[in-house]
């Protein structure tokens, strides 16, 4: 892939360093003028008719007439260009405080845990930010994670093994709320990046809601530091929640940004260091000197000057077979092919008993025959798929498939996640749905989640965000809500109701070995469907004093305290500290509106 940055490092900054120098060109001009016409004077032919000079002149014609003369020409203005001292580049410093700062966001949604890519997108992430952190040479690195709100992992630091442990520790359950808002991060990234100059933004996802793109469109239409995606995924293998390729296209052409897949090397990494240097090299105005890159000119000069060496110009020919002679010398490439059994053989080989080797070969044979199916459908499927995307929307096509029942191809085609996740609620993808849903909540959204959580029989989750919704619809009611509080109420009545009838039996088994709680051993992953599996609440992380946010965070002696409390667990710290946090938020928003 081509790599832009350098021609907007070219644009940007070339020059000459000695730009007088390039006033050799004016006599250089006059000479060949003079000596051009000169030449064309001097020769006795011209005193001959047209027809009768043609017939008698031996020599060079065409663009090959004074050949040497022009070569000459060429070699003295690379000359002039290289004494002018060309340059677009300045030499490095030996220092790291000339580096770069750095902002890592982390989407730690739950689409992040698909396994498209191995282990999961998430660890995948995890292992090319220690990666990136430890190839960087200096610089500031701050980290930012993100779900339905975004908190500060780490503050700027130069210190790499402050990651280590809290980059381990990024996982979807450490959030407070869950969602994809990256939005909410710019903020942040807004506060780490303040006295910085030249700075970049990774942004680590698998995909990106449309409010969340038009925010970074607005924040980085004026800000001076560079935006760089990184997507997570793998779009040619098969996943719950596929990679969102054509958000995160979106989001690189709105927000002047550069995109980059995941690869299972290191190339993505050496590209996001090679954009980040780059970029502080056109933004920063460096003390350092600017570096001459005039001098490469010479290899070209020395291989045009062998010309010279010799009368005739033949030397020329001799480098045109060299390097025609080297292309057919170099050995050409090996591509592997089925052995076919010539037609003399073949009686006497159906008449032999089976043979591996012969059926290998032929096993080999059918692979190359499927394979070249599924390559011809691959490109037709592409090629319906451009003409598709030429005419419609992906919205429009999200619609086309819906219509037509296709729910999983629709969702994969529409951007809204409301939209998408009623697809994948009508494909019963359930956990799908629920995490789309979760995306960009809002009242009718989180109804929504309500219900596809339920399907997954997580009747406590349900309840809870059910419940959590009709109290906030009861702060602020709205009339165009009337009907959809009663929904939520209805479905709230329904969840407590299963709920009730699980806790009635697991009463009514106990003592005996036919409850489900003596039968199976529920693990982490099983869902909570009765009152008995309640979910730890954040705030017991706290310890069990009644202590809100801002107390916490405003007493050091407390703060001492709630840390004494808080295990030498990464992810339980990281938990507690959002949590916190989180609390802190709501209650300055609280503070706001009143």
């Amino acid at each position: 892939m081509f790599d832009s940055s350098f021609l907007s490092l070219l644009w940007a900054n070339f020059h000459f360093i000695r730009p007088w120098a390039l006033c050799l060109l004016l006599p250089l001009a006059l000479i060949v003028y003079i000596r051009w016409h000169r030449n064309e004077a001097a020769q006795s032919q011209q005193v001959l008719p047209e027809h009768l000079r043609k017939a008698l002149t031996v020599g060079e014609q065409g663009w090959r007439k004074l050949l040497p003369l022009k070569l000459l020409t060429v070699l003295m203005m690379m000359g002039i260009i290289v004494s002018a001292g060309p340059t677009w580049n300045r030499y490095e410093s030996p220092f790291n405080e000339d580096k770069a700062a750095l902002v890592v966001l982390v989407d730690l949604s739950q689409s992040m845990l698909e396994k498209d890519v191995a282990p999961n997108r998430l660890i995948r992430a995890q292992h090319k930010i220690l990666d990136l952190i430890e190839l960087r040479s200096g610089g500031k690195t701050g980290l930012i994670a993100y779900a339905g709100s975004a908190h500060v992992v780490a503050p700027l630091t130069e210190d790499k093994q402050v990651f280590t442990p809290f980059v381990s520790a990024l996982a979807p359950e450490i959030m407070p709320v869950e969602g994809k808002q990256a939005q909410e991060a710019l903020t942040l990234v807004d506060t780490l990046l303040a006295d910085e100059v030249g700075a970049s933004v990774i942004l680590f996802t698998d995909g990106m809601v449309p409010n969340a793109i038009d925010a970074y469109e607005a924040y980085f239409e004026h800000s001076a530091h560079q935006l760089l995606i990184l997507g997570v995924g793998n779009s040619n293998r098969e996943a719950t929640i596929p990679l969102d390729v054509r958000s995160l296209e979106t989001l690189a052409s709105k927000a002047n940004a550069s995109l980059q897949l995941v690869t299972v090397d290191n190339q993505d990494v050496q590209w996001l260091i090679r954009k980040i240097d780059r970029h502080m090299q056109i933004s920063t105005d460096s003390i350092m000197p600017w570096k001459d890159m005039g001098y490469y000119l010479l290899f070209p000069m020395a291989l045009l000057l062998l010309l010279w060496f010799r009368k005739g110009w033949l030397v020329h020919w001799g480098l045109v077979l060299i390097v025609c002679g080297s292309s057919v010398v170099a050995p050409s490439p090996a591509y592997a092919a089925t052995s076919s059994i010539p037609q003399d053989e073949s009686a006497s080989v159906k008449a032999q008993p089976s043979n591996p080797d012969t059926d290998s070969n032929l096993q080999a044979s059918e692979s190359s025959e499927l394979a070249s199916q599924e390559l011809k459908t691959d490109v037709w499927q592409n090629i319906h798929q451009a003409w598709l995307d030429f005419w419609f929307t992906p919205d429009q096509q999200g619609d086309r498939a819906f219509h037509q029942q296709e729910y999983f191809q629709a969702a994969q085609y529409y951007q809204d996640p409301l939209r998408k996740g009623i697809a994948y609620y009508y494909a019963a993808q359930y956990k799908a749905a629920q995490i789309s849903f979760m995306q960009q909540p809002s009242h009718l959204s989180l109804f929504y989640a309500g219900s596809a959580l339920a399907r997954q029989r997580e009747y406590i989750a349900a309840r809870n965000l059910l419940r959590d919704l009709i109290n906030e619809m009861d702060k602020s009611p709205l009339e165009s809500e009337v009907q959809l509080r009663a929904d939520v109420a209805h479905n709230l009545a329904a969840v407590q109701a299963i709920i009730d009838e699980i806790n009635r039996f697991s009463e009514s088994q106990q003592g005996t070995t036919d409850g489900l709680e003596e039968s199976t051993e529920l693990g982490k992953d099983e869902p909570l469907t009765s009152d008995g599996f309640e979910e730890i609440a954040p705030e017991e992380v706290l310890g069990k004093d009644t202590l809100n946010a801002r107390e916490i965070l405003g007493s050091e002696e407390l703060a001492n305290k709630w840390l004494s409390r808080v295990e030498a667990d990464p992810k339980r710290f990281l938990q507690a500290k959002f949590y916190l946090q989180r609390q802190l938020q709501l209650q300055q928003k609280q503070d706001e509106a009143q």
